[in-house]
Parts: C-alpha cells; sequence; structure tokens
C-alpha cells in the first residue's frame, strides 16, 4: 500500500532561501571583512548609554514573583501602569480597555483572528514593514495595499485613494504611524478621515504606535488612537519600543470605538488570551519601577536618531537625497542613478556591501514602488553611522 508524503500546511512559505543580499552578506564575512551595518535596529546593541543595570534587574527580584496569578486580560496594576503612561503622552485610557500580550506580533495575531475570518483581507498602508504581511498569511489572511507618498517634502498617507483600495472582503485597515521605515505620523485629522472611512465601510482600524515616543522634531509629539472611537479600533504598543526592552516581552492592545463593538472586542480578546496566558510576570512586577525612568531608556534614543538624522540632512550631493521622516527609527534615502542606467536598490546595496563592506536596506523589502529607495537606521552607532554614509556617497558619486 503506497502511502502519501507528509504535507505541510499550504500558510508555510514554500521555501526559506536567503535573498541575494544576505547571501552577499554572509560571503563578505567570511572572508573576514568587518561590516559597518546600518541596519542595526537592537536597541540593546547599539552602544547606546543605557540605565544601569540595576534599573533593569532589581525590580526582577520581587517577592511576588513567586506566585503565580494569571489573570486573562492581564494583571491590572501593570494595565494601570500603562494607562498612567498614557496619561503623560496626554491622553486617558481606562486600565480595562487594555489586554496584554507578550509581544506586538502576537498582538497582532489576536486581533486578526478576532476581525478576519479565513482568506478575508486586510488593508496596509505602503511601504510598511514586511512582518505585518508574513503574520498575515501565518493566519490565512490576505493583503492589499492603499499608498504612503513623498509629497511636500513629507511622506503622506494617500487617504483620497483609501476608499477604492477597500473590497467586500476586507476586514480591517493596519496603520503604522510613525511609519517604519518612512517615519510618517497620522495627525488627528488623518485619524478622523480614517476612522469615518472605516465606519462607512465596516471595517476595523489597527493601529502600531510603536515608534510613538520618538519624533525627530521635539516640538510635534506624535497623537495617539487611543482616543479616536468612530470606529472599532485597536491600538497596538509595547516596552520594545516605549523602554527600549525587547527582551521583557510585553505589549498590549487598547480597544476604543462605538461602545456595543468594543466590549464585545474586549470580551473575544479576553477570551482569546485566557487561552494562552502569555504576559510573564517578572514584567508584570517590574514594570512600576521601570516605567519610572521612562526618560533615562528614551532619552538616550532620541539623541542618537536626532543627531543622525541632522547628520544626513547637512549632506549634499548629486543624485542623493535624504526623504525625511518626522518620526521613528529610520531614515529613508533616495538615490538617482544615471540617465540610461538599470541600477536598482538593490544593485546599489549589492555594491555598497561588496565594495564598501556597508550594508543597507534595499527599499524593495518594504515595497517602495520608487527605485533607488535606501532605508537606514537611525539607530546605529554616530561614527559607524557616518562612516557609512561617507561609502555610500562616495559609491553614488563614482556611478555618476
Amino acid at each position: 500500500m503506497s502511502l502519501s508524503p507528509f504535507r505541510f500546511a499550504i500558510r508555510m512559505p514554500s521555501d526559506h532561501r536567503v535573498n541575494s543580499l544576505t547571501q552577499t552578506l554572509q560571503k563578505v564575512r567570511s572572508e573576514g571583512h568587518s561590516i559597518l551595518d546600518l541596519t542595526v535596529s537592537n536597541p540593546t546593541r547599539c552602544g547606546l548609554d543605557r540605565p544601569d543595570p540595576s534599573i533593569v534587574l532589581d525590580p526582577l527580584c520581587a517577592p511576588a514573583n513567586l506566585t503565580y496569578a494569571p489573570a486573562s486580560r492581564g494583571d491590572r496594576r501593570a494595565r494601570v501602569e500603562i494607562a498612567q503612561y498614557y496619561y503623560t503622552r496626554g491622553y486617558t485610557v481606562n486600565p480595562d480597555d487594555l489586554i496584554l500580550t507578550s509581544s506586538t506580533s502576537e498582538a497582532y495575531s489576536m486581533v486578526f483572528r478576532l476581525t478576519c475570518d479565513p482568506y478575508d483581507r486586510i488593508l496596509i498602508a505602503s511601504p510598511s514593514y514586511p512582518l505585518i504581511h508574513e503574520l498575515a498569511a501565518l493566519n490565512d489572511i490576505k493583503t492589499d495595499a492603499f499608498p504612503i507618498h513623498w509629497m511636500d517634502d513629507h511622506w503622506r498617507s494617500d487617504l483620497d485613494k483609501l476608499p477604492a483600495c477597500i473590497r467586500p472582503t476586507t476586514r480591517a485597515l493596519v496603520c503604522v504611524s510613525p511609519n517604519n521605515p518612512t517615519g510618517s505620523v497620522l495627525s488627528h485629522s488623518d485619524y478622523q478621515r480614517i476612522s469615518a472611512c472605516c465606519n462607512a465601510h465596516s471595517i476595523a482600524l489597527i493601529v502600531d504606535e510603536v515608534f510613538a515616543d520618538y519624533p525627530l522634531d521635539p516640538s510635534r509629539p506624535v497623537p495617539s488612537s487611543v482616543d479616536h472611537a468612530e470606529c472599532l479600533t485597536f491600538t497596538l504598543n509595547g516596552l520594545s519600543k516605549v523602554l527600549s526592552l525587547p527582551q521583557a516581552k510585553l505589549s498590549w492592545i487598547h480597544v476604543s470605538g462605538p461602545d456595543h463593538l468594543k466590549s464585545r472586542a474586549l470580551e473575544h480578546l479576553e477570551h482569546m488570551a485566557d487561552h494562552y496566558l502569555s504576559p510573564n510576570a517578572f514584567t508584570i512586577n517590574a514594570l512600576s519601577a521601570w516605567f519610572a525612568h521612562t526618560s533615562r531608556f528614551q532619552q538616550p534614543i532620541l539623541q542618537r536618531i536626532r543627531n543622525n538624522l541632522n547628520h544626513l540632512s547637512n549632506l549634499h550631493q548629486p543624485g542623493f537625497r535624504v526623504l525625511r521622516p518626522d518620526a521613528g527609527w529610520y531614515a529613508c534615502i533616495q538615490v538617482d542613478p544615471r540617465p540610461g542606467a538599470s541600477q536598482t536598490d538593490e544593485s546599489i546595496c549589492l555594491n555598497l556591501l561588496e565594495r564598501y563592506h556597508t550594508l543597507v536596506h534595499p527599499g524593495f523589502f518594504f515595497d517602495f514602488d520608487q527605485p533607488g529607495v535606501l532605508v537606514l537606521s537611525l539607530l546605529t552607532p554616530e561614527n559607524t553611522f557616518s562612516k557609512g554614509i561617507s561609502n555610500l556617497m562616495e559609491s553614488i558619486a563614482k556611478a555618476l
């Protein structure tokens, strides 16, 4: 009797081969070259002036950690602390409108499974971080895009095109504000237009605001979606960026919107969360002590990203243009190819890596529709950033 071969689920990728940039990176490293990495975004490995280790580690010794006290929405003391965090940003948040998760990725998955049946669709502002598309695929959801354009020296969501992008099976709209990687920020009036559109089409709004604490202009704080209630709205955030502690593994979902939808959504999310109980007691019990030092976690990052952006903005060279972000940890550069050249963002990155041992992201990783866009991390140590940008500009000059 012949047996059918084992088959993995169709939601899995057909293969896991690495792209050409990763292959080249592995080759250059195997040859013994040091890499100037302008893509690093791990705040624990960027040479930042971090708070004294005792500030992070001492609260983990709390006696309460010896007791397991699970709560489906997450410990209410932690939710109160998160509500206080929003108060410092100028927003009033009810702790009972929060659901705790272990990561923003988990939060995305829960909201996707709440709002979408298999093969329903979500609409994602694009360019955007590719992780969202991957999470959608893992949850059996299809994705569409509506555009973010460079207009009038700013990245802006093209909200005029939003209604035409919504299909009959669209169940949610995903906005990342500040956007990764463009650094565009949705204003209060943008949220009003988006909420009205979502309400008119009976779809949910999902807002990822993990970079909200990092405006590049200190006089322009980033608005939050937590106080927009015209449509059912899920606002995602977490300690990975708020306190630059990705290893702490604590994030949250804030739910707002019409009362009858909000209460039902919270019931469903609590039901899901109760099956996983993923937040850990050590982080929960340390949260109050950590939040007391929020500025000590954030200020070194703000100084680093603003200094690197200022360095970029002061550079002037033909074929090189900074597409200035409003907030976040990334910046985009437009490299204009010489007339008649077939240069792409990938070929620029490969040349830079092979000849100058300098790593940047090509724009197609993030679904940019124009060629020659490169994405850099402003979190890169300043000396490395300066040298890497010098290498980039030299490579551009030689190509012109």
